[in-house]
């Protein structure tokens, strides 16, 4: 494959076709918008414009965004269109860790979200696990966890006050932690049917393991059981300029110990189990981990060809492989 062309200000793809890139030389598939005729070179995309060299075929064809979505999905003036046609199947970049540093996560969402805004990034889902934590939102009272500040220092896990909904939780080895990157508006009405969503990731995800996993009106998260009833996901988001960040917390096997030190979410007689107890055996962090892809994929209509999985990842040096609308393109950037 020969090297992409540089384009200023653009982004250089090339036009794939299933999972396998389309060499020159390789037919396109019945379904794209040049069906039948064999690609000749690589492809530059603006908003809404493809021009493809075809193999005897030199044309600068239009496609409307819902034709091809994924065209343009990189470009830096992604903006002048709006999307927002929830049936559509688009383009996303997912990032798997397998720890990370909250510190480090926080400043990870904190950039990726600057970068969804000015539509240098597609819509992104990061999963992870975080070392033991304690995370204060924005709604936390002092009778939330028991005491003051110093006391839950003081037993040695870091506290971080942060700018998410909600109120006290833990984080630790064996919960997977899910922080979407989106732009709302593409995906559903506001701030509550995104949390309807979120709650629908985990509940279909939690049913393939046999647990029946419901809602609770007034009470975002995913609960189970009924006497008692108890937590299994906690969620709280935070939406700038219309793109979310912070997101869901689903107990595989975590350690419930610290929960008893807080009141969960500030709710009280709020009991915390995780998908090991309810089962009573280990449960596989990488099958919930692969699950949760799909399901999330599903529930937002989001394709991605590949995830970057690592201990530690500089964002910016991945190159996100993506797939949507019927035609996947692998991005990068131009120099």
């Amino acid at each position: 494959m020969s090297s992409p062309q540089s384009t200023t200000g653009r982004c250089t793809i090339w036009a794939i076709f299933g999972t396998s890139f389309s060499t020159p030389g390789t037919r396109t598939r019945p379904n794209s918008p040049f069906s039948g005729i064999t690609l000749d070179s690589p492809c530059c995309s603006r908003v809404c414009r493809l021009r493809a060299v075809l193999h005897n075929h030199s044309l600068g064809c239009l496609l409307r965004r819902g034709d091809w979505e994924s065209c343009g999905m990189f470009d830096d003036d992604l903006g002048s269109e709006q999307a927002g046609n929830p049936g559509t199947t688009r383009a996303g970049a997912l990032l798997s860790y397998n720890r990370l540093d909250y510190q480090a996560a926080w400043e990870l969402q904190r950039q990726l979200v600057q970068e969804r805004i000015a539509n240098r990034r597609p819509d992104t889902l990061i999963l992870l696990e975080h070392g033991p934590v304690f995370t204060i939102g924005r709604s936390a009272k002092e009778n939330h966890w028991r005491g003051d500040e110093r006391a839950l220092r003081g037993l040695g896990y870091p506290v971080y006050r942060v700018e998410r909904g909600g109120s006290v939780t833990y984080h630790g080895p064996g919960q997977i932690v899910g922080y979407p990157i989106l732009r709302l508006n593409q995906f559903c009405a506001g701030p509550k049917a995104y949390m309807r969503l979120l709650e629908e990731v985990v509940i279909r995800t939690l049913a393939d393991w046999g647990i029946a996993g419901r809602r609770i009106e007034k009470l975002p998260g995913v609960w189970v059981g009924s006497d008692p009833v108890e937590k299994i996901a906690a969620m709280g988001v935070r939406i700038i300029e219309g793109t979310t960040m912070h997101g869901f917390a689903l107990n595989v096997s975590v350690d419930l110990t610290p929960f008893t030190r807080i009141l969960p979410c500030g709710i009280p007689g709020c009991r915390v189990t995780s998908m090991a107890a309810r089962l009573a055996k280990p449960v596989d962090h990488t099958a919930v981990r692969e699950r949760l892809m799909g399901v999330f994929g599903e529930v937002f209509g989001l394709t991605w060809i590949n995830s970057i999985t690592a201990s530690a990842v500089d964002a910016e040096a991945a190159e996100p492989v993506v797939q949507g609308g019927g035609c996947a393109i692998v991005m990068r950037r131009s120099s």
